[in-house]
């Protein structure tokens, strides 16, 4: 049952006792108006009592009924309520939930940017040290080619050199060979053999050297007979036997004076063949 029936049974009981007490004293009423047998003071004083009786109990139900409809206004005013607080509560958690979640997708977007931004540092220092890595490679590179260049014209230069220096040997040694025919030879022929002999005499053997060694030498020599320099033209020797060979004529200077003062060169070409 009700709640609101639980509480208000009793009244609607008696209310609806009423309306059918008045029911039928209207239709009793009614009734005796049509039959002359009843007395007339009998029926006038229960109608008035009648009335009265009706009209308090009718005041009593409206405002029973009134107090039944206040109950209601105050229930549905308390649900209004209630449910006004439960939208307010749940439009709060609504709000408190959208901020969460914008400020939950803020520091996403915000980690995403830092993460994007690391990696780019990343390949921005990556790519620098390889551009680094490369501009190191050129350049060691172009270094080398121009070490390589150097080099080879210096090799060149020195050939050149060689070459232009054996000309000149050739061209003295066949200008000494011509003034040696024309001029008496026989005081430079002896003057050549004393050079020849204190050479050989100043030459320690290398246990290498072989018999029929040949070396063709371009002495130069200042006034007083001291040696300044050797250089070596044709030779079958080795490094090592060369180097005893310039040894020997450097020990031996100073070399021997010749017989005539006019017969001394600065530059002497020897023929060595100590066998």
């Amino acid at each position: 049952m009700p709640p609101f029936l639980r509480e208000h049974l009793v009244p609607m009981g008696w209310a609806t006792a009423l309306h059918a007490g008045l029911l039928v004293m209207l239709t009793v009423s009614f009734a005796l108006q049509r039959t002359p047998v009843i007395p007339p003071h009998i029926s006038i004083k229960a109608t008035v009592v009648d009335e009265g009786a009706i009209r308090a109990e009718q005041q009593r139900l409206q405002e029973a009924e009134r107090a039944v409809q206040r109950q209601r206004d105050q229930e549905l005013a308390d649900k209004r309520r209630a449910a006004e607080l439960e939208q307010q509560r749940l439009d709060q958690l609504r709000v408190q939930q959208e901020q969460a979640a914008k400020v939950a997708q803020e520091r996403k977007l915000a980690e995403e940017r830092q993460v994007a931004a690391e990696r780019k540092r990343q390949a921005e220092a990556e790519q620098q040290r390889k551009e680094a890595a490369a501009a190191a490679e050129q350049k060691r590179k172009q270094e080398e080619a121009r070490k390589q260049e150097a080099e080879r014209v210096a090799a060149e230069k020195r050939r050149a050199e060689e070459k232009r220096q054996a000309e000149l040997q050739a061209e003295l040694a066949s200008a000494l060979a011509e003034e040696e025919g024309i001029r008496n030879s026989g005081a430079r022929e002896q003057y050549a053999a004393l050079i020849q002999q204190r050479v050989t005499r100043n030459w320690i053997r290398p246990p290498e050297a072989r018999a029929g060694l040949r070396c063709e030498l371009f002495v130069t020599q200042i006034p007083g007979g001291e040696v300044v320099a050797v250089k070596f033209g044709s030779c079958n020797a080795s490094d090592t036997i060369k180097r005893s060979i310039e040894a020997a004529v450097f020990k031996a200077s100073p070399l021997p004076k010749p017989s005539d003062p006019s017969l001394f060169e600065r530059n002497l070409v020897l023929d060595f063949r100590p066998d």
